[in-house]
């Protein structure tokens, strides 16, 4: 879970192995192993973390605003229907699942009494089946928003959620990528 330096040192005066295998340099310790990035790769780490931290910024000042106007509606006693109401909700919320699911299971990586396999399998499972509903939502956003009238700022709001939906897909399957292995 960690990016460190290793400082090369002599082969004879140390206990590690460098391998390189399938394209992938690894240095072998006898209590773990580490791979060698490159700087592309650390920073491309860096990038898609950051977009969902932002998307994520977003969705909650989105859920305050939201929060706050709805009170004021219901003081006015508006009933007023608005577009694609439930699904903005949804497409506002389901991006913090991610980060429920990962919140739960890594105070289990520090306390020594971790979950079982099938559990994590579950979670990973789970975080998946999230990103194929979100990517439902962003068509049905893309389709919805398409076909009704309505006003050039509620379209840049529509499609904003939208790219955090995106981001968020793009971050699950990113991070989940090299995972295959659990499931």
């Amino acid at each position: 879970f960690s990016v460190v330096s290793i400082e090369p040192v002599d082969p004879a005066e140390s206990y590690s192995v460098k391998t390189n295998e399938n394209g992938v340099d690894k240095i072998s310790y006898p209590y773990g192993d580490y791979l060698v990035l490159e700087f592309k790769d650390i920073a491309m780490d860096w990038i898609v973390l950051g977009l969902y931290v932002l998307s994520l910024v977003y969705c909650t000042l989105n859920i305050i605003i939201r929060l706050i106007k709805g009170l004021f509606d219901i003081i006015k006693g508006k009933k007023e229907k608005k577009v694609l109401n439930v699904w903005c909700t949804t497409a506002i919320l389901l991006p913090y699942f991610p980060v429920v699911v990962l919140s739960l299971i890594v105070p289990t990586f520090f306390n020594y009494q971790q979950w079982s396999i099938l559990s994590y399998r579950i979670a990973f499972l789970l975080v998946l089946l999230s990103a194929f509903a979100m990517c439902a939502l962003a068509i049905y956003g893309f389709i919805k928003q398409k076909n009704s009238i309505t006003k050039k700022s509620q379209k840049i709001y529509i499609h904003s959620i939208n790219i955090c939906v995106i981001v968020t897909i793009i971050n699950i399957f990113y991070w989940n990528w090299g995972m295959f292995w659990m499931i």
